[in-house]
């Protein structure tokens, strides 16, 4: 799964993509789960957003309850479990799955961030899973490298270089908490 080098990328960094991580089939079922998910008339759980008269969904909540079993599908996906395992130890848990949904046109930007505070105690991290394509530019997470360690507040890593990190669908990526 982890090979030493990209363990330490992902220590060092915050940061890892995996490219080309989740298989077709898995990706065909989330792309699914998410066509259902997105109707905006079912607000349950959704964070819908409105621009020049069209709502988009941009994040939705316990996924899991939906009905839909794509999403266990993908938290129980052998190599999944296996890269938690690798990154937090034997006894990880999951302590949340939510969907940040980024739409072409909604116009609504995601600002700059900490995931979570918290004092380190162990290894936490959250995986995106990309189900299209994103390029530099247009979408692409912006990383601060380092600043999962730095002790820095969020005034000050808005002013620190960044990187872009583009993604192709079922690639993942991983970032500390």
């Amino acid at each position: 799964m982890l090979t030493t080098e990209s363990y330490n990328e992902f220590i060092t960094n915050g940061f890892l993509r995996i490219p080309s991580f989740i298989p077709q089939t898995l990706l065909l079922k989330l792309h699914a789960l998410f066509d259902e998910l997105m109707d905006t008339s079912d607000s349950v759980g959704k964070v819908v957003h409105e621009n020049k008269g069209k709502k988009y969904v941009t994040s939705i909540d316990e996924i899991c309850k939906k009905g839909n079993l794509a999403a266990l599908e993908l938290l129980g996906y052998p190599p999944v479990l296996k890269l938690a395992e690798q990154i937090c130890g034997a006894d990880f848990f999951m302590i949340q799955e939510f969907a940040v949904i980024k739409n072409q046109g909604d116009e609504n930007p995601v600002l700059w961030h900490l995931d979570m505070l918290h004092e380190r105690k162990g290894q936490c991290f959250t995986m995106g899973i990309y189900l299209d394509d994103v390029e530099e530019g247009d979408g692409a997470l912006k990383i601060v490298p380092g600043s999962h360690t730095s002790g820095k507040t969020i005034c000050e890593l808005v002013k620190e270089p960044y990187v872009e990190v583009p993604a192709k669908a079922s690639d993942v990526l991983l970032h500390d908490m």
